[in-house]
């Protein structure tokens, strides 16, 4: 803007009434002027008269004339257009907390003011579809990723973290399988299962692997062959096949059911055949006066093993003993049985003896450890009337030669520990002459449990 103030034409002075009018009249015009420049450092402010200073009387005030001059960038401050443009940003006055000169969609500018995030969490400087200026974003959240599913190029305007992990879908969400294997579970890795195929009729196949191979396949549980026919004394065998008998299944039988060949007498059979039973190793054949006994369905081939099956046992003494010079009770050498743990069994025994009047005779009976019973006895001459505990030693005192009996009987119920019941006998006094317990003596002895 410019304004000429009028000289008079004889260049007169002006008087003071008049140039005071003058200098209002330009303050008024200097005043409105509001075209944003700076002229003292503040925003839209008008050039004073003051501010003209002594270039007011009589000269011309221009734009130009003020920015090469004097054009004010702040208070008490005089600087030239160049000096502006030299100045760098970081030499300017600290800005202030307001966003008039921030970047925005229609300007270039200034960046916007930080904002701290919570802990763990990343501000990033954004501006989102439809906004007009920037703003701090959160770059992520705590939102936990979506399922694994459909490829999707997502909507979400946040990032994701490095270290994020989506959860696993349910397999039956995934999307629906191909023809192919490469994924089959074989011998090296796990993995899906082989591709179903429909048997023929009547038959249903299974998945599996056989030996040597290394993928499963489908597997034909059943077969269409026949069963063997199985004849009588085949052995038995694990098989080989590997498929299954269905449980209808049926093997043919042997042509023959039994041996048909003509037997007399007593027969055997072997579950094939059919022969004549031989005495003595098969069957027990009675004679005379011998009692013929079969235990379970096994035959007694001698007498004494058909006493044995009835549960007597009967000891004989076949020849003499003798005893010389010995008061020391010994083991009869044949007058004694066995019994086993925890049985009970009573006997009757005859003992045949002879001893001399200078040693006369002394004799026990013995028992397993841990066994119970007694017995009593009665010789040619006397007898006993009280029970006499096993191993209780007894003498036959005699002022003459003897060739006395003893008839000896009791029970004895075996404890855990099986044995032998024993008579034992001695000379009463050891005397060097003979004492004997003579053949034919003998025990009878019947298990009772």
């Amino acid at each position: 803007m410019t304004r000429t103030i009028a000289i008079p034409a004889n260049d007169s002075a002006l008087n003071s009434e008049e140039i005071r009018d003058e200098l209002q009249a330009l303050e008024t015009e200097i005043t409105n002027i509001s075209t944003g420049h700076d002229h003292d450092g503040t925003d839209s402010k008008a050039i004073t008269i003051a501010t003209l200073g002594a270039e007011a009387s009589g000269a011309t005030a221009t734009h130009s004339a003020l920015t090469t001059g004097v054009h004010g960038v702040g208070a008490g401050t005089v600087a030239k257009t160049s000096d502006i443009t030299a100045t760098k940003l970081d030499d300017l006055t600290a800005p202030d907390d307001n966003t008039d000169l921030n970047a925005n969609t229609t300007n270039h500018g200034l960046l916007l003011k930080a904002t701290a995030p919570a802990a763990n969490e990343l501000n990033v400087v954004g501006i989102g579809n439809a906004e007009t200026a920037y703003t701090n974003k959160d770059l992520f959240n705590i939102t936990n990723p979506a399922a694994l599913g459909t490829a999707s190029s997502g909507t979400a305007v946040q990032a994701s973290r490095s270290d994020h992990i989506h959860a696993n879908p349910a397999i039956d969400t995934l999307a629906a399988a191909t023809d192919i294997t490469t994924l089959d579970a074989s011998t090296t890795a796990h993995g899906l299962v082989v591709k179903a195929t429909a048997p023929a009729s009547g038959l249903v196949n299974v998945v599996g692997i056989a030996n040597a191979e290394t993928a499963y396949t489908n597997k034909a549980l059943f077969d269409a062959t026949v069963p063997s026919t199985q004849a009588f004394g085949d052995a038995a065998a694990a098989g080989s096949a590997t498929v299954s008998a269905r449980r209808d299944h049926k093997h043919a039988m042997p042509a023959a059911e039994k041996d048909t060949t003509a037997q007399t007498g007593i027969l055997k059979g072997n579950g094939s055949a059919i022969s004549a039973a031989s005495q003595g190793s098969d069957y027990y054949a009675p004679s005379g006066t011998d009692v013929a006994v079969v235990d379970g369905g096994t035959g007694a081939s001698t007498a004494s093993a058909a006493l044995t099956n009835l549960g007597i046992k009967v000891v004989r003494k076949t020849a003499d003993e003798t005893v010389n010079n010995s008061d020391t009770l010994q083991d009869d050498d044949a007058l004694l049985f066995a019994i086993g743990a925890n049985e009970v069994w009573l006997f009757q025994s005859y003992i045949r003896f002879s001893y001399k009047a200078a040693s006369d005779f002394k004799y026990d009976i013995t028992v397993p450890a841990g066994a119970s019973g007694g017995f009593n006895t009665q010789n040619s001459s006397a007898a006993t009337t009280n029970e006499i505990a096993y191993g209780s030693a007894q003498s036959l005192v005699s002022t003459s030669d003897q060739n006395p009996t003893i008839r000896a009987h009791g029970v004895v119920a075996n404890g855990a520990t099986s044995g032998n019941v024993l008579f034992r006998w001695a000379q009463n006094a050891a005397v060097a002459e003979d004492t004997k317990v003579l053949a034919n003596s003998y025990i009878i002895a019947i298990k009772l449990a």
